[in-house]
């Protein structure tokens, strides 16, 4: 998500061991995580500090 404006870049899936990959425009940013839940909805379960990305890239873990 761009903070200043709350409006999702991109959604995507992670695999089995929670890595994603996507890329970004330099900027700042915040990410969310949704869990699926049995009745096939979503629930958001974390949200990240916002972050500048300098080059796009996010370099360091996020811990749920």
């Amino acid at each position: 998500f761009i903070p200043s404006v709350n409006q999702q870049v991109k959604s995507v899936v992670a695999d089995a061991l929670g890595r994603f990959f996507f890329l970004t425009p330099p900027g700042e940013y915040y990410f969310t995580v949704e869990e699926k839940l049995p009745d096939e909805s979503y629930q958001k379960i974390y949200q990240s500090k916002n972050m500048k990305l300098d080059k796009g890239i996010l370099t360091e873990d996020l811990t749920v």
